[in-house]
């Protein structure tokens, strides 16, 4: 006990006796390390405050200056661009837009000397990055220095480790600097020294692309196509700008026609041949590969009614119609049966609206309606069919009441679609209106408004009642309609109401009673209803009685509209031609030209001409709303890959 306490009484002796000179490793001396420590501590803190004080500032005068390079390599004072560079390369070595800048710098004062220097102190910083070492040969090649570039070359090629990527990325260095032929030579070392001479191909049809060997490029596109069927769609993008070109197109068949023959029962080179048919607008060609994989894969026709679709939309309705009916030869039992019949109806319909039919076309196409629809009935499977039906009988045929019954047996249809069955209320509507009847249209657009306000379909339902009060001469209620929706969700219900609003307020006014626009709405009205001479002679009074009028471009519009469906071309063109070339600052001249266009493009086949005035629209008419339209045309009439 007693030592104990002497124990205790030492140590507390220690603890508060001061360190005694000498006594580093006296058991005094570890007192002090946790006050050692505070120190170093509090020193570090200090030390990173004023890092952190300073960083900011360093950051800010590295920026300052990097931004004062880059202005006097913008105005091409590359002398005092290079002094900065090189202040800036030093504090930031593995920077690759600072040495970029600074290579440039030396190229164009013609220092390729220090260029050299700087790439070959970059390769001693970083051994591994492969487009230093690149530079060097690069620039020792533009310096004339052959024997050190050959040398240079060698070493680099033989440093390649044996390894795919590393090949890829010596090739990607070599093409960079646009030596292309020795980018050439990595592929081919890689291939001898991996043992596999189908390497790369991908990376060499892209190579070959850059230097226009359009052959060897083919060839390697179509070899990596063999090797990884993935590949299908990136070449198939990589060789889309080539199929504009006769000639490469015509190399490409004959290319493309060998290497299916050789590798029989290789789809890819199927899908590819199916490709490059579709590119050629061949869709029949399309259709023969298509069915052969359709049966060969038991697809029941699904591969073949995509391709129906694609010349569908590309106005190939003959060919469509070929593919649509082999689906259905297929029997009704199969998936595509329904949709292919309903297709087929959507084809004709589509041909007889676009202008290109003769009056039996649309007997045929009537037959082939009901046809259809007495066999199967009244169901989901034909409610379009009976909605085209309805207005063939409405607008072709003149048979409304015909349509009308069509129309109300279907929206009694019971589980139709609710936004299908106000779309037929709204037809039904117009159909009331080419009877003279106006009441039940006004009841019929009210509903669809009420039930689908906020839808684009409740938007096309005031819109038409708007037009209807219009037709009618009560310009301020339709006004007030319009008014609303101009900021509709439906750019094309907004476009609308703006254009016929503004037809009513440029067009009254300029008499008390408004006359001449009440008659030209009236003439409108008459054209609506198919009344063609009425509306004719409705349209020549108002240059009678009111021959200053500022309605002369209209007139001539609604002539041309009435014209255009009688497939009276050349008269219908004559007044478009006159809209946008007397008429240019008015509202309907790029209307007209859009007009004009199109029957150029479908009507007549004058597909240049059509080119000319789609391309004069969106030059002349940048704010129209058919601009975007005409150039996609535009670009499609020229030949450009669309997506």
């Amino acid at each position: 006990m007693k030592d104990e306490k002497i124990l205790d009484k030492g140590i507390q002796k220690d603890n508060s006796a001061p360190p005694l000179k000498g006594e580093g490793t006296s058991p005094r001396s570890f007192g002090e390390v946790p006050n050692l420590i505070r120190k170093g501590v509090r020193c570090a803190k200090a030390l990173c405050v004023i890092l952190l004080i300073l960083l900011p500032s360093i950051t800010l005068a590295q920026g300052n200056d990097e931004q004062l390079a880059n202005q006097y390599f913008m105005n091409g004072e590359f002398d005092k661009a290079t002094v900065v560079y090189e202040s800036l390369i030093a504090y930031n070595p593995s920077s690759p837009f600072i040495y970029e800048r600074l290579m440039d710098c030396y190229l164009k004062t013609k220092k390729a000397e220090q260029a050299e220097t700087l790439a070959k102190k970059q390769v001693k910083r970083y051994e591994l990055v492969q487009q230093y070492k690149v530079d060097v040969y690069w620039l020792q090649l533009i310096q004339g220095k052959k024997d050190k570039g050959n040398k240079s070359f060698e070493k680099l090629l033989k440093g390649i480790a044996p390894i795919k990527f590393e090949f890829e990325k010596n090739a990607e260095a070599f093409i960079k600097r646009k030596l292309y032929n020795d980018a050439f030579k990595v592929y081919e070392r890689g291939r001898t020294e991996l043992g596999d001479k189908r390497l790369f191909s991908m990376d060499l049809g892209q190579l070959y692309s850059i230097t226009g060997e359009k052959e060897k490029m083919f060839q390697e596109y179509f070899d990596a196509l063999e090797n990884d069927v993935t590949q299908l769609e990136t070449v198939q993008g990589n060789l889309q700008k080539y199929m504009d070109d006769s000639a490469d197109a015509n190399l490409f068949k004959s290319i493309l026609n060998k290497k299916a023959q050789e590798k029989v029962g290789y789809e890819q080179f199927i899908e590819m041949l199916v490709w490059f048919a579709v590119q050629e607008h061949d869709f029949m060609g399309a259709f023969i590969q298509v069915r052969a994989i359709d049966r060969k894969q038991n697809l029941y026709g699904n591969r073949v009614i995509q391709l129906a679709f694609i010349a569908r939309d590309n106005k190939a309705y003959a060919a469509a119609g070929k593919m649509l009916q082999y689906i259905v030869s297929l029997g009704k039992e199969l998936p595509n049966y329904y949709n292919a019949r309903e297709m087929l109806i959507d084809i004709r319909y589509r041909q007889i609206n676009s202008g290109n039919f003769e009056k039996n076309d649309i007997l045929v196409f009537e037959k082939e309606c009901i046809d259809y629809i007495k066999t199967e009935g009244a169901n989901s499977y034909t409610m379009n069919t009976v909605k085209l039906l309805a207005e063939l009988e409405a607008y072709y045929l003149n048979k409304p009441d015909t349509a009308i019954q069509l129309l109300n047996n279907l929206i009694e249809t019971q589980r139709l679609p609710a936004k299908f069955a106000a779309d037929c209320k709204l037809m039904l509507g117009d159909v009331y209106i080419l009877t003279g009847e106006y009441y039940m249209p006004v009841l019929l657009y009210g509903q669809v408004d009420k039930d689908f306000t906020e839808d684009a379909l409740g938007q096309e339902a005031k819109f038409r009642n708007a037009k209807l009060s219009y037709y009618k001469g009560d310009f301020e209620w339709a006004q007030s309609q319009l008014e609303v929706l101009k900021s509709a969700t439906s750019q094309l219900i907004s476009n609308n109401s703006i254009e016929l609003s503004l037809l009513i307020l440029d067009n009254t006014g300029m008499d008390s009673t408004e006359d001449a626009m009440k008659m030209y709405a009236a003439a409108e009205l008459l054209i609506f209803q198919n009344k063609f001479d009425e509306a004719t002679k409705k349209l020549d009074s108002i240059y009678t009685v009111f021959p200053q009028h500022s309605l002369s471009d209209e007139i001539l519009y609604a002539k041309a509209k009435m014209l255009r469906r009688e497939h009276k071309w050349i008269e219908c063109l004559e007044n478009l031609d006159k809209i946008f070339t007397v008429y240019k600052t008015d509202i309907l001249a790029d209307n007209a030209l859009f007009d004009a266009a199109e029957i150029y493009e479908n009507n007549l086949n004058d597909k240049n001409k059509a080119k000319e005035l789609y391309e004069k629209l969106f030059n002349d008419y940048p704010g129209s709303v058919f601009s975007v339209e005409a150039r996609k045309r535009f670009r499609q009439l020229r030949g450009d890959a669309m997506n």
